[in-house]
């Protein structure tokens, strides 16, 4: 099934203000991603290219740990440039420039000295095709860095309703990678949310956009219940959500 990429970008934009506040998950890959980029020596960077900004999570930790010479962030929903304008403010960083629109679709700087991505690529129609567009926009040597999600992610959800995203494993992306790019990290994990009741799972998910699947967002009764009582229970008898996390580093070949 191919998402609908319009359905994403409402979704998105109606939880700007509140995605910060319930993305827990999704802050803490932002850090552990710029983190892996220091481990491994990679924070000299000079044109920098940002997949899937949003409200600049990402951008705020990179820039905390890089001062890039000029940073394009992409982002299919066009607020996405006021919220990371106040970040770039606060960093005193000005060389940096808003893509607005679909990073499979959109034309890409050239000779870029990085591509970096956190929790968008799930979403995309044609991962192989996008691999290989950003691998076309880098340097020869340059840093291809990014998170998804695996296989295990929100595995609660098709449980009570039968629906989700198709994710590739890791092994499956090493491999799509493996032509053009060199690994340099790879690192996967599961991360669990607890809550009180099935409702506060769809409460959460609704904060954080990622209920794109949806073609509709209302939920009547009779769905709601069905909901509730298909929803797993934990041994500790609460509600469970998992997030299954793929943080990658890669660097494109020399030809």
């Amino acid at each position: 099934m191919l998402i609908d990429k319009e359905i994403v970008r409402k979704r998105f934009g109606k939880s700007w203000l509140s995605y910060n506040q319930h993305a827990s998950v999704q802050r803490e890959i932002c850090r552990k991603l710029a983190g892996l980029l220091s481990a491994n020596e990679r924070t000299t960077i000079g044109s920098l290219l940002e997949v899937g900004c949003g409200s600049g999570l990402l951008t705020n930790e990179i820039l905390n740990i890089a001062k890039p010479r000029e940073y394009y962030a992409n982002d299919l929903v066009c607020a996405a440039e006021n919220g990371i304008e106040q970040i770039f403010r606060n960093h005193r960083f000005n060389n940096w420039s808003f893509l607005e629109g679909d990073a499979e679709l959109i034309a890409f700087p050239e000779q870029l000295d990085a591509v970096l991505s956190s929790s968008t690529m799930q979403w995309f129609h044609h991962l192989q095709a996008f691999l290989l567009k950003v691998h076309q926009a880098l340097k020869p040597g340059g840093l291809f860095a990014f998170s998804t999600f695996g296989p295990q992610n929100f595995i609660e959800i098709k449980a009570a309703c039968n629906q989700g995203l198709s994710y590739f494993s890791a092994d499956e992306i090493r491999e799509m990678l493996s032509a053009n790019f060199d690994l340099l990290s790879l690192h996967e994990e599961q991360v669990q949310l607890h809550f009180h009741q099935p409702v506060d799972v769809l409460r959460h998910i609704k904060n954080t956009g990622v209920n794109a699947l949806e073609k509709t967002a209302c939920w009547n009764r009779r769905r709601l219940e069905e909901f509730e009582q298909n929803y797993p229970v934990s041994p500790t008898n609460d509600f469970r959500l998992t997030y299954h996390p793929i943080l990658i580093i890669a660097q494109k070949k020399h030809e």
